[in-house]
Protein backbone atom coordinates (compact mmCIF):
# COMPACT_ATOMS: atom_id res chain seq x y z
CA UNK A 1 0.00 0.00 0.00
CA UNK A 2 1.29 3.56 -0.77
CA UNK A 3 1.61 4.73 2.81
CA UNK A 4 4.63 5.21 5.06
CA UNK A 5 4.02 5.38 8.81
CA UNK A 6 6.36 7.55 10.88
CA UNK A 7 6.17 8.71 14.52
CA UNK A 8 4.33 11.94 13.59
CA UNK A 9 2.83 11.13 10.20
CA UNK A 10 1.22 8.53 8.01
CA UNK A 11 2.21 9.78 4.56
CA UNK A 12 0.25 8.86 1.43
CA UNK A 13 2.54 8.83 -1.60
CA UNK A 14 2.69 7.70 -5.23
CA UNK A 15 5.68 6.63 -7.34
CA UNK A 16 5.87 6.92 -11.14
CA UNK A 17 8.55 5.61 -13.52
CA UNK A 18 11.65 3.48 -13.21
CA UNK A 19 13.81 3.60 -10.09
CA UNK A 20 16.98 3.78 -12.20
CA UNK A 21 16.02 7.24 -13.55
CA UNK A 22 16.80 10.56 -11.83
CA UNK A 23 14.67 10.96 -8.69
CA UNK A 24 12.29 13.93 -8.55
CA UNK A 25 10.04 14.74 -5.57
CA UNK A 26 7.02 17.00 -6.23
CA UNK A 27 5.42 19.10 -3.46
CA UNK A 28 1.94 20.47 -4.15
CA UNK A 29 0.43 23.77 -3.06
CA UNK A 30 -2.28 24.65 -0.55
CA UNK A 31 -5.52 22.69 -1.09
CA UNK A 32 -3.73 20.35 -3.52
CA UNK A 33 -2.75 16.70 -3.26
CA UNK A 34 -0.48 14.09 -4.83
CA UNK A 35 -2.45 14.16 -8.12
CA UNK A 36 -1.82 17.80 -8.96
CA UNK A 37 1.30 17.12 -11.05
CA UNK A 38 -0.14 14.11 -12.95
CA UNK A 39 -0.18 15.81 -16.35
CA UNK A 40 3.41 16.93 -15.87
CA UNK A 41 4.56 13.51 -14.71
CA UNK A 42 2.86 11.80 -17.65
CA UNK A 43 5.31 13.73 -19.84
CA UNK A 44 8.36 13.01 -17.66
CA UNK A 45 7.83 9.42 -16.59
CA UNK A 46 10.02 7.95 -19.34
CA UNK A 47 13.06 9.91 -18.13
CA UNK A 48 12.46 10.54 -14.41
CA UNK A 49 11.49 8.57 -11.32
CA UNK A 50 8.78 10.78 -9.78
CA UNK A 51 7.43 10.85 -6.24
CA UNK A 52 4.29 12.76 -5.25
CA UNK A 53 2.78 12.89 -1.78
CA UNK A 54 -0.10 14.41 0.14
CA UNK A 55 1.23 17.06 2.52
CA UNK A 56 -0.16 17.08 6.09
CA UNK A 57 -3.68 18.47 6.17
CA UNK A 58 -4.24 17.42 2.56
CA UNK A 59 -5.48 14.30 0.84
CA UNK A 60 -4.93 11.06 2.73
CA UNK A 61 -1.87 11.95 4.82
CA UNK A 62 -2.47 11.96 8.58
CA UNK A 63 -0.64 13.54 11.50
CA UNK A 64 -0.88 12.55 15.16
CA UNK A 65 0.96 15.51 16.68
CA UNK A 66 -1.65 18.28 16.88
CA UNK A 67 -0.68 21.72 15.59
CA UNK A 68 3.03 20.89 15.83
CA UNK A 69 2.58 18.41 12.99
CA UNK A 70 1.40 21.19 10.66
CA UNK A 71 4.43 23.45 11.17
CA UNK A 72 7.05 23.69 8.43
CA UNK A 73 10.03 22.41 10.48
CA UNK A 74 8.13 19.27 11.54
CA UNK A 75 6.80 18.64 8.02
CA UNK A 76 10.28 19.07 6.57
CA UNK A 77 11.68 16.51 9.03
CA UNK A 78 8.80 14.18 8.16
CA UNK A 79 9.45 14.47 4.42
CA UNK A 80 13.15 13.82 4.92
CA UNK A 81 12.27 10.69 6.93
CA UNK A 82 9.83 9.59 4.20
CA UNK A 83 12.44 10.09 1.46
CA UNK A 84 15.01 8.20 3.53
CA UNK A 85 12.66 5.27 4.12
CA UNK A 86 11.82 5.10 0.41
CA UNK A 87 15.54 5.22 -0.50
CA UNK A 88 14.79 8.31 -2.57
CA UNK A 89 17.78 10.45 -1.58
CA UNK A 90 19.48 12.39 -2.95
CA UNK A 91 16.77 13.77 -5.23
CA UNK A 92 15.63 16.81 -7.17
CA UNK A 93 12.81 18.90 -5.69
CA UNK A 94 9.91 20.55 -7.53
CA UNK A 95 7.59 22.63 -5.35
CA UNK A 96 4.59 24.81 -6.13
CA UNK A 97 3.53 27.86 -4.07
CA UNK A 98 3.23 26.56 -0.48
CA UNK A 99 5.13 23.45 -1.61
CA UNK A 100 7.73 25.74 -3.15
CA UNK A 101 8.23 27.53 0.15
CA UNK A 102 8.57 24.15 1.83
CA UNK A 103 11.08 23.06 -0.83
CA UNK A 104 13.16 26.19 -0.25
CA UNK A 105 13.20 25.41 3.47
CA UNK A 106 14.23 21.81 2.77
CA UNK A 107 17.22 22.76 0.60
CA UNK A 108 18.23 25.41 3.15
CA UNK A 109 17.93 23.05 6.11
CA UNK A 110 19.16 19.81 4.48
CA UNK A 111 21.35 20.86 1.52
CA UNK A 112 23.22 17.55 1.37
CA UNK A 113 19.99 15.66 0.61
CA UNK A 114 18.97 17.45 -2.58
CA UNK A 115 20.48 17.77 -6.04
CA UNK A 116 18.52 20.74 -7.36
CA UNK A 117 15.33 22.77 -6.91
CA UNK A 118 12.66 24.02 -9.27
CA UNK A 119 10.42 26.42 -7.32
CA UNK A 120 7.17 27.34 -9.09
CA UNK A 121 5.32 30.50 -8.01
CA UNK A 122 7.13 30.42 -4.67
CA UNK A 123 8.59 32.91 -2.23
CA UNK A 124 11.13 32.82 0.61
CA UNK A 125 8.61 34.35 3.00
CA UNK A 126 7.91 37.87 4.22
CA UNK A 127 10.86 40.03 5.22
CA UNK A 128 9.35 42.21 7.95
CA UNK A 129 7.52 41.44 11.19
CA UNK A 130 4.63 43.76 10.26
CA UNK A 131 4.12 41.95 6.94
CA UNK A 132 4.16 38.59 8.70
CA UNK A 133 1.68 39.74 11.32
CA UNK A 134 -0.70 41.07 8.66
CA UNK A 135 -0.47 37.83 6.66
CA UNK A 136 -0.98 35.70 9.75
CA UNK A 137 -4.17 37.61 10.54
CA UNK A 138 -5.38 37.22 6.95
CA UNK A 139 -4.72 33.48 6.96
CA UNK A 140 -6.43 33.10 10.34
CA UNK A 141 -9.59 34.63 8.84
CA UNK A 142 -9.41 32.09 6.01
CA UNK A 143 -8.85 29.27 8.52
CA UNK A 144 -11.95 30.25 10.46
CA UNK A 145 -13.95 30.32 7.21
CA UNK A 146 -12.71 26.83 6.37
CA UNK A 147 -13.86 25.60 9.79
CA UNK A 148 -17.22 27.33 9.93
CA UNK A 149 -18.68 27.91 6.44
CA UNK A 150 -19.98 25.73 3.63
CA UNK A 151 -16.99 23.96 2.08
CA UNK A 152 -18.08 24.37 -1.54
CA UNK A 153 -18.74 28.08 -1.03
CA UNK A 154 -15.40 28.56 0.73
CA UNK A 155 -13.59 26.73 -2.05
CA UNK A 156 -15.24 28.92 -4.70
CA UNK A 157 -14.35 32.05 -2.73
CA UNK A 158 -10.69 30.98 -2.39
CA UNK A 159 -10.29 30.51 -6.13
CA UNK A 160 -12.11 33.75 -6.95
CA UNK A 161 -9.08 35.66 -5.65
CA UNK A 162 -7.28 37.71 -8.35
CA UNK A 163 -4.19 35.50 -7.95
CA UNK A 164 -6.13 32.65 -9.61
CA UNK A 165 -7.77 34.62 -12.44
CA UNK A 166 -5.93 32.73 -15.19
CA UNK A 167 -6.59 29.38 -13.53
CA UNK A 168 -10.34 30.02 -13.52
CA UNK A 169 -10.31 30.19 -17.33
CA UNK A 170 -8.19 27.05 -17.82
CA UNK A 171 -9.70 23.70 -18.91
CA UNK A 172 -8.26 22.08 -15.78
CA UNK A 173 -10.27 24.29 -13.41
CA UNK A 174 -13.43 22.22 -12.90
CA UNK A 175 -11.62 18.87 -12.56
CA UNK A 176 -9.27 20.55 -10.10
CA UNK A 177 -12.20 21.83 -8.02
CA UNK A 178 -13.63 18.31 -7.89
CA UNK A 179 -10.31 17.03 -6.52
CA UNK A 180 -10.22 19.85 -3.97
CA UNK A 181 -13.69 18.87 -2.73
CA UNK A 182 -12.20 15.61 -1.44
CA UNK A 183 -10.00 17.46 1.06
CA UNK A 184 -11.12 18.05 4.64
CA UNK A 185 -11.61 21.79 5.33
CA UNK A 186 -10.86 21.37 9.04
CA UNK A 187 -7.41 19.91 8.44
CA UNK A 188 -6.78 22.43 5.66
CA UNK A 189 -7.39 25.14 8.27
CA UNK A 190 -4.73 23.57 10.49
CA UNK A 191 -2.32 23.38 7.55
CA UNK A 192 -2.95 27.03 6.70
CA UNK A 193 -2.22 28.11 10.25
CA UNK A 194 0.90 25.98 10.49
CA UNK A 195 2.29 26.75 7.03
CA UNK A 196 1.18 30.36 6.68
CA UNK A 197 3.67 32.74 5.10
CA UNK A 198 2.99 34.79 8.22
CA UNK A 199 4.59 32.20 10.52
CA UNK A 200 7.30 31.00 8.13
CA UNK A 201 10.93 31.70 8.90
CA UNK A 202 11.90 34.18 6.16
CA UNK A 203 14.68 32.84 3.94
CA UNK A 204 15.70 35.98 2.03
CA UNK A 205 19.14 36.07 3.64
CA UNK A 206 19.58 32.31 3.19
CA UNK A 207 19.19 32.61 -0.60
CA UNK A 208 22.76 33.90 -0.96
CA UNK A 209 24.11 30.75 0.72
CA UNK A 210 22.30 28.15 -1.40
CA UNK A 211 24.81 26.48 -3.71
CA UNK A 212 22.70 23.90 -5.56
CA UNK A 213 21.17 24.60 -9.01
CA UNK A 214 17.85 26.43 -8.73
CA UNK A 215 15.19 27.37 -11.28
CA UNK A 216 12.67 29.99 -10.20
CA UNK A 217 9.62 29.64 -12.45
CA UNK A 218 6.53 31.83 -12.75
CA UNK A 219 3.71 32.50 -15.20
CA UNK A 220 3.84 35.67 -17.27
CA UNK A 221 0.45 36.80 -15.93
CA UNK A 222 1.44 36.43 -12.28
CA UNK A 223 2.80 39.93 -11.75
CA UNK A 224 3.12 39.64 -7.98
CA UNK A 225 5.30 36.53 -8.11
CA UNK A 226 7.24 37.73 -11.12
CA UNK A 227 8.38 40.65 -8.98
CA UNK A 228 9.15 38.43 -5.96
CA UNK A 229 11.15 35.96 -8.05
CA UNK A 230 13.08 38.69 -9.87
CA UNK A 231 14.22 39.88 -6.46
CA UNK A 232 15.02 36.31 -5.43
CA UNK A 233 17.21 35.63 -8.46
CA UNK A 234 19.27 38.74 -7.70
CA UNK A 235 19.99 37.31 -4.24
CA UNK A 236 20.75 33.73 -5.28
CA UNK A 237 23.83 33.26 -7.46
CA UNK A 238 22.90 29.70 -8.44
CA UNK A 239 19.36 30.54 -9.63
CA UNK A 240 17.93 31.10 -13.09
CA UNK A 241 14.61 32.82 -13.74
CA UNK A 242 12.08 31.28 -16.14
CA UNK A 243 8.78 32.89 -17.21
CA UNK A 244 6.21 30.70 -18.95
CA UNK A 245 3.76 32.36 -21.37
CA UNK A 246 -0.04 32.31 -21.32
CA UNK A 247 -0.47 31.38 -17.67
CA UNK A 248 -0.76 32.80 -14.17
CA UNK A 249 -0.01 31.46 -10.69
CA UNK A 250 -0.38 27.72 -11.47
CA UNK A 251 1.59 26.91 -14.67
CA UNK A 252 1.69 23.17 -13.91
CA UNK A 253 -2.12 23.12 -14.11
CA UNK A 254 -2.69 25.81 -16.73
CA UNK A 255 0.01 24.88 -19.27
CA UNK A 256 1.21 21.39 -18.25
CA UNK A 257 3.08 20.71 -21.50
CA UNK A 258 5.12 23.90 -21.17
CA UNK A 259 5.70 23.25 -17.49
CA UNK A 260 6.86 19.67 -18.12
CA UNK A 261 9.26 20.94 -20.79
CA UNK A 262 10.65 23.46 -18.28
CA UNK A 263 11.15 20.72 -15.68
CA UNK A 264 12.85 18.54 -18.29
CA UNK A 265 15.15 21.39 -19.33
CA UNK A 266 16.02 22.04 -15.69
CA UNK A 267 16.88 18.37 -15.11
CA UNK A 268 19.01 18.21 -18.25
CA UNK A 269 20.95 21.30 -17.17
CA UNK A 270 21.74 19.92 -13.73
CA UNK A 271 22.45 16.30 -14.67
Amino acid sequence: MPWVSLPQYRFFYRLHGESSAPRVCFLHGFMGDSRDFDETIDRLVSTAYCLTLDLPGHGQTETSDGMTGYAMPAIAQGILALLTQLDFLPCHLVGYSMGGRLALYLVHRFPESFLSLLAESASPGLATASERQQRQQQDERWAVELETTDWSACLAKWYSQPLFAALQDAPCFQPMLQRRQQNCPQTLALALRGMSTGVQLPLWEALAHLDLPITLLVGDGDLKFRDINQRMVRSCLTAQFVVLPNCGHAPHLEVPALFAAAVQAHLQQVS
